[in-house]
Formats: C-alpha cells, structure tokens, sequence
C-alpha cells in the first residue's frame, strides 16, 4: 500500500466533504452524535447505528465515537488498503489542535482526515 502524502490527503478530504454535502452538514450532524452518545462508552458502531446518520455515511463507514482528548466520531472510506478516516472533533474541543501533529485538517479544529 502506497501510503499518501498531505495534500493528496487533503484533495481526498475535500472531495469527500464536497460529497457529504459540505463542512456545515458533516459538523452538525456530527453535533447530533455527540449529543445522542455523551456520557456513553467509547466504541465502534453496530451498522443500525451506522445508518441513523446518512451524511456521514455519505462519506463512508461511520465507525464510531471516541471520548478521548479530543473526543471525536470517526468515518472510514475505502478498504484497508486504499482508505482513509475522516474525523470530526467535537465543537470547541481545545485539545484537538495536536491532532495536526499528524493528521491533515480540513476544517479548522473540526475535521481531519489520516490514513
């Protein structure tokens, strides 16, 4: 597998929000599952849960939510040898400025996309 660097990330990225419906779509339907699953478990989705959020499944597999620094909801696209995750933070969520250390953002402080 031939890994991808940033900016063919990022062009990967923007055609996959462009495909959801845009930026504004994405974070608030994301808004939407952190609301419904604040104070659960962390953990990968059941494919019903998956499917109650059709923009983000626009993108991909919707995989789960993560409570973690930062807490965010994480959508596969593609397979394990081509895919990539793309992650929306949960709004105002400090620490997900690290997150560029190693990921690519899209949207400030919202939404990221790695391999």
């Amino acid at each position: 597998m031939k890994r991808r660097d940033a900016n063919e990330l990022k062009r990967l990225g923007v055609n996959l929000i462009d495909k959801a419906g845009g930026a504004v779509q994405i974070c608030k339907e994301a808004d939407q599952v952190f609301e419904m699953y604040s104070g659960q478990y962390s953990g990968i989705f059941t494919e019903e849960e998956s499917a109650r959020f059709p923009i983000l499944s626009r993108i991909g597999l919707v995989r789960g939510i993560w409570f973690q620094n930062p807490t965010y909801v994480s959508v596969r696209y593609g397979n394990h040898m081509d895919g990539a995750f793309i992650v929306i933070v949960r709004k105002g969520d400090e620490s997900a400025a690290r997150l560029r250390k190693t990921w690519v953002e899209l949207v400030t402080d919202r939404i990221y996309i790695h391999e």
